[in-house]
């Protein structure tokens, strides 16, 4: 653990963002070692499926609780679907 996620307990919820690119560091790594042309995929993949996940939590949440507002997953699919569209022209 990197940063306030090893310095508290309530450090992935104080840091979100750093959390969120420590806890993801090993996938990134994996993806790295593998091809680059492969890259793009694995990433929307991995993004897709954290999109997934992200759903069927916020279906579980209680009927008077409202699923918070998040966007970042679906823009970085976005960005990445954009940017292989680029390279494909």
């Amino acid at each position: 653990k990197l940063g306030k996620c090893a310095r508290a307990v309530d450090g992935p919820l104080t840091d979100v963002r750093s959390h969120y690119l420590h806890s993801q560091s090993s996938a990134v790594e994996a993806m790295i070692d593998q091809p680059p042309a492969w890259r793009p995929t694995l990433l929307r993949d991995r993004l897709d499926a954290a999109v997934r996940r992200r759903d069927e939590l916020w279906k579980a949440l209680p009927a008077d609780m409202t699923a918070p507002k998040s966007k970042t997953l679906v823009s970085l699919i976005d960005e990445v679907d954009r940017r292989r569209g680029q390279q494909a022209a």
